[in-house]
């Protein structure tokens, strides 16, 4: 553990060189393994250094870590919705999920180095802009291994791959051009149907405050609406990274068809469900059996779509 004094000079040495910015020392002081304060407004800095404590003790709620507690009433279900969400989102022609077994994603997880960045970027060069999709989600891979790459989760079909690895990019835009080409994957790639129904919240926080307050909150609800119903086997609820469209926090997608829900609220949970249960039974339909408390929530879907009741 460093000294006090040496924590207060580093502290001091930040605000003279930030003037204008407020700096959060409860980071710096995790850093240090103490716990730090700053109250800066206007230009006018106090530092308070409290007692230093080990690493061990020192244990933050994920909403606290570095920042304020949040606004619930500008990033809440109660928020002011001016936009309408429903129409927002056009057919497209595949979803590919990354299965990275975690939510404590970067602000964009198609930028940078790895798995996701490479991927990302062969797909836009292989297709259409907006036809193939690419989220992350925190469903866990069935391989792991330092050379090994996550699992993929591929709509329509429920199709998981596992096994990949770096090198195999290529050959997987071959494989989601025509998903029926077993043959362009390599042997070591081990394919699969999930035989369930999935639904993803956004849930990412690093993107979007919205997504960050709404998502773990509907994905808690929805965990509990199916334990209460007996069907946690027949669903997996995943937190994924940004779909698109922030404003209509909280979003829900379904598959099955690929339906997307915006503005859902605890309220809505239900009648997601429900909903769900039926799209695994008629995935490939064109028609859209919606229930009346998610007409104004229906933002589109993967699948064409002919009719709308």
């Amino acid at each position: 553990r460093k000294p006090k004094s040496t924590m207060a000079n580093v502290c001091r040495r930040f605000c003279s060189l930030t003037p204008q910015k407020s700096i959060n020392f409860q980071c710096l002081g995790r850093f240090w393994g103490q716990s730090a304060q700053t109250v800066h407004h206007h230009g006018a800095r106090s530092l308070i250094v409290k007692t230093a404590r080990p690493f061990s003790n020192v244990v933050q709620s994920p909403e606290t870590q570095c920042c304020p507690p949040p606004d619930v009433a500008k990033i809440g279900f109660d928020r002011s919705k001016d936009k309408p969400c429903t129409g927002t989102v056009k057919p497209y022609d595949r979803h590919v999920f990354v299965c990275t077994g975690t939510s404590d994603w970067s602000s964009d997880v198609t930028k940078g180095d790895g798995f996701i960045p490479s991927l990302s970027t062969a797909i836009s060069q292989a297709f259409e802009k907006n036809r193939v999709m690419l989220t992350a989600c925190d469903v866990p891979s069935l391989v792991g291994g330092a050379s090994t790459c996550p699992d993929l989760l591929i709509f329509p079909g429920a199709i998981r791959l596992s096994g990949l690895t770096q090198e195999d990019v290529p050959a997987v835009v071959e494989y989601l051009k025509d998903t029926s080409n077993v043959n362009a994957l390599p042997s070591s790639v081990r394919r699969e149907t999930a035989h369930r129904r999935f639904v993803f919240v956004c849930s990412h926080g690093t993107r979007d405050a919205r997504c960050g307050y709404c998502g773990p909150i509907l994905v808690d609800k929805l965990q509990a609406g199916l334990d209460s119903r007996g069907w946690s086997r027949e669903f997996v609820v995943s937190k994924c990274s940004h779909v698109g469209g922030h404003v209509y926090a909280g979003n829900v997608l379904t598959f099955g068809s690929g339906s997307w829900f915006g503005y859902v609220s605890p309220k809505e949970v239900d009648a997601i469900l429900e909903f769900s249960m039926l799209d695994g039974l008629l995935p490939d339909s064109d028609v859209v059996l919606l229930p009346n408390e998610l007409k104004d929530h229906f933002r589109g879907r993967m699948l064409p779509v002919s009719q709308i009741l």
